[in-house]
């Protein structure tokens, strides 16, 4: 530590050097260099003392291994006054990020022996400080409740005792301005800025006001969509396939980046693997641009290794198989970004980064990338209320990373004046280490229809599943199905039609399926534009006792013309054909009614069997082997409530359900009613986001019905996840 020798004259700046040095050295706390003026140096030090023992008094919030992992003083090592103010900030920090902003830390050294030491943290915990009130300054074009959705933080509330998001955070902040800056550059605001994010007590400095003053700009729509490119033996129709935005489209930044994605991997197809291709707007006038493509040649790069850290629980093979790169790979941006994009999807990690280095030779990359694990584990209760099935109970729990393999693991119960239900899950998400999902479902459930068709039915089975992307929002999931149901549990008086489906005991279901989904939607919760395609197909008979083939195809198209006024129409239609001879049961026949069908009770519609006059027979549904529903909605805001989580629907359901064949002999117990006559209701919902979890009231006219129909002009339901 010293630079200079015996013999030497040093000079002031060589002493002072020394003195740094020694100090840096964290081995003493007091150094100083003398001379006794005759060229002799004297080094006086005050050495640090070594830490012993690290406790931690009054901490409950945290263990102490928690607490010892945060901290930088380490036992066996030095105790120097930069260590302990670090740790205690770090401590301090640590605990404001749970909400207790009011958490004191001192410190405590215990003298022993040898100058070594003992060290505790006295901590004060103090009460969390939550986030009572979340507000924005500036947007005109989208509701508080609308952009509350939208970020990260919550604003406290007695259900959400299961998560921390209501509490105050720093860092959730700035992930917030995030949040929204690519919400509203989705919706084409191209300008869009947070200008202040601030977090103040209020007046008992028991709780924080967030206030976010944006400031929205013009939104944007495409007047042109561009290529610029000077490749050769590229067709520009080619390219332009991949781009999903056209003439008299809102801006999607979200948009142009997968639109990049996509083009930079055909055009690695194509032999060219060193490009960049960026979207970049021209402004044309105060709310419209032109969307170009610029596509340009690189140096070549390529990357020479990959490495992963920070994942302690996930298997490394879980996070390589999420990135669009491997070794020997050329060096693209793009795909690091898809990589990068594609990691934060699986929900397993709160932190991403992709660190590039330079290689063991020139042009050789090498790409780290330094994840931070986060919790994947959930535990939700449920309750609710409904007219359809009564108070509700459902408890269930998931692990999305199961044991670090990137597997799901569900299981859940579900309990209701209707519907009993328990039920298994495993998903292994890439099957034989290919993009192809695999999994079984375990179930039972009980329905009770007793009151509109005299029966319960019980159903126990397991579902084999897969699922794998045919092209771009294209997906089969082919499955296979055995099971065994039965009608039970008649109540008095019932007709010879529900009697025989009874008699036949239990029967064995055998059955192969598949779903085929092309999906199109802006979101998969809460779509606002797009549509989505579904074919459903499950044909038993192989082996087994039920020989028929059930078949359900949907359409739902989203559209909204002016904010928060959202269109959206549904067509679906289904039938039941039997094979071999086999005669439908009435649990193999379709029902509709209650909320598939609102205006109508459950099973309220469609095929009926009308008890004689002067006997005393239930007039039970028998269902029906085709259906065809259209449902039309428009979703609006309800001036001075939206902030209250409150918005309008207008309906109409218009369709029917008919055909039954092969019903036993009724004798003189009377009659089926079937027709093809439709049916149709208008009306209008209430949906609120309540303080106890969502609530809706639907209220029904149908005024198209026949005689034998059974109405429900009432429809309610409320439920909470916690």
């Amino acid at each position: 530590y010293l630079p200079f020798n015996v013999g030497d004259n040093p000079t002031k700046l060589q002493i002072d050097n020394a003195v740094k040095a020694l100090l840096g050295s964290d081995l003493f706390s007091n150094v100083q260099i003398v001379s006794d003026g005759n060229g002799a140096y004297k080094v006086k030090v005050k050495e640090n003392p070594i830490i012993s023992k690290i406790y931690f008094e009054g901490n409950d919030k945290y263990d102490d291994e928690t607490l010892k992992s945060e901290v930088i003083l380490r036992e066996g090592a030095t105790l120097t006054e930069a260590r302990v103010k670090t740790s205690m900030l770090r401590l301090r920090d640590l605990y404001s990020k749970s909400g207790r902003l009011e958490a004191a830390i001192e410190p405590e050294i215990v003298e022993r022996e040898d100058n070594r030491v003992d060290f505790i943290f006295k901590v004060a915990e103090g009460e969390i400080v939550y986030v009572e009130d979340i507000t924005f300054v500036g947007n005109n074009n989208f509701s508080d409740r609308k952009l509350r959705s939208t970020i990260e933080t919550t604003e406290d509330a007695w259900w959400r005792f299961f998560t921390s998001n209501s509490t105050y955070d720093e860092d959730r902040l700035q992930l917030d301005k995030s949040k929204l800056m690519e919400f509203y550059q989705q919706k084409g605001f191209i300008d869009f800025s947070v200008e202040s994010a601030t977090a103040e007590l209020n007046s008992d400095r028991d709780g924080f006001v967030l206030k976010f003053v944006v400031n929205e700009g013009n939104r944007y729509e495409i007047n042109k969509v561009m290529v610029n490119d000077k490749l050769t033996n590229i067709d520009k129709d080619d390219i332009y396939d991949f781009i999903d935005q056209s003439e008299g489209d809102y801006y999607n930044k979200t948009s142009v980046q997968e639109n990049e994605e996509d083009i930079v991997i055909f055009l690695s197809e194509k032999s060219y693997p060193f490009v960049d291709v960026q979207g970049r707007i021209e402004r044309v006038s105060d709310n419209k641009i032109n969307l170009v493509y610029d596509i340009t040649e690189t140096e070549p790069a390529y990357i020479e290794r990959v490495n992963v850290t920070g994942n302690s629980r996930t298997l490394e093979e879980v996070v390589r198989r999420r990135l669009s790169i491997v070794e020997g790979d050329p060096l693209n941006r793009s795909l690091l970004k898809k990589s990068e994009r594609d990691l934060n999807g699986t929900g397993f990690f709160s932190k991403v980064d992709f660190i590039e280095r330079p290689g063991s030779k020139p042009g050789a990359v090498d790409v780290k990338v330094d994840v931070e694990e986060q919790s994947t584990g959930d535990i939700t209760f449920g309750v609710g209320y409904s007219t359809v099935n009564s108070a509700l109970a459902e408890i269930s729990l998931s692990e999305r990373n199961f044991l670090g393999y990137g597997q799901q693991v569900r299981a859940g119960a579900l309990f209701s004046g209707r519907r009993q239900e328990f039920d298994l899950g495993f998903t292994e998400p890439y099957l034989m280490g290919r993009e192809l999902s695999g999994g079984f479902d375990i179930y039972h459930i009980t329905s009770n229809y007793r009151q509109e068709a005299s029966f319960q039915e019980k159903n126990s089975g397991f579902v084999l599943r897969s699922g794998f992307k045919l092209a771009e929002d294209l997906n089969l999931s082919p499955r296979y199905r055995l099971n065994a149901d039965e009608v039970t549990n008649l109540t008095n008086n019932v007709s010879a039609v529900v009697r025989d489906s009874a008699n036949r005991g239990q029967l064995i279901g055998s059955s192969l399926g598949y779903e085929l989904s092309y999906d199109k939607r802006d979101d998969f919760i809460n779509p606002t534009e797009g549509y989505i395609l579904q074919l459903n197909q499950d044909a038993s008979g192989l082996g087994g006792d039920v020989k028929a083939v059930k078949s359900i195809a949907t359409a739902k198209y989203f559209y909204t013309p002016l904010t928060d006024f959202t269109f959206a129409w549904g067509l679906e239609g289904g039938a039941v054909v039997p094979l071999s001879g086999y005669d439908l049961r009435i649990i193999d026949r379709n029902l509709l009614g209650g909320q598939s069908f609102r205006g109508f009770d459950v099973a309220g519609l469609g095929p009926r069997f009308i008890p004689a006059p002067g006997t005393n027979f239930n007039n039970d549904a028998v269902g029906g082997q085709y259906f065809t529903v259209l449902h039309s909605e428009l979703g609006f805001p309800l001036p001075g409530l939206d902030d209250l989580g409150m918005s309008g629907v207008l309906f109409n359901d218009t369709g029917s359900l008919w055909g039954v064949e092969n019903v036993p002999n009724l004798g003189t117990q009377g009659k089926i009613k079937d027709d093809t006559a439709l049916r149709s209701s208008v009306g209008f919902g209430l949906k609120w986001r309540s303080p106890v979890g969502p609530i809706r009231l639907d209220f029904s006219h149908p005024f198209l019905k026949k005689k034998y129909d059974q109405t429900q002009l009432f429809l309610f339901s409320a439920g909470s996840s916690f």
